[in-house]
């Protein structure tokens, strides 16, 4: 006959193991999506550096796959001034510099499977100005 120690001692094995089970689990889930998002990091800058080493326009769009994700980078003008200068006798004061100042708003979009995460970020261009 089984005695109530032991169906303690069984009923307390069975919870040990499933809490332990349940915390794997959980575990693994943390560690992959952690993965992810380093994946998401590393493709984010990757794609950025390659987004500044091209001249955007006035609404540029991109879109193409960094290994495993899908992105799409939309460019947008914000503001266009010239740089300012002091001024002296001849010229007065102003944004009437020899540099035009281009500032541009970079949305880039990355997919993969069910994740999809959007990133915003400055970029500025300086043209001389004829």
């Amino acid at each position: 006959m089984i005695t109530i120690e032991v169906l303690i001692s069984l009923l307390i094995l069975f919870i040990v193991v499933t809490t332990m089970t349940m915390s794997l689990k959980q575990f693994s889930l943390f560690r992959q999506k952690e993965r992810n998002y380093e994946q998401f990091y590393i493709s984010v800058t990757s794609i950025k550096d390659s987004i500044d080493a091209r001249i955007c326009t006035k609404t540029m769009a991109l879109q193409g796959e960094f290994e495993d994700f899908t992105y799409t980078a939309t460019c947008t003008q914000k503001k266009s001034l010239r740089s300012y200068t002091i001024g002296d006798e001849d010229t007065p004061p102003g944004n009437n510099g020899a540099w035009l100042v281009t500032l541009y708003d970079i949305t880039l979009t990355l997919k993969k499977q069910n994740l999809e995460k959007e990133y915003h970020y400055a970029k500025t261009i300086l043209k001389k100005a004829l």
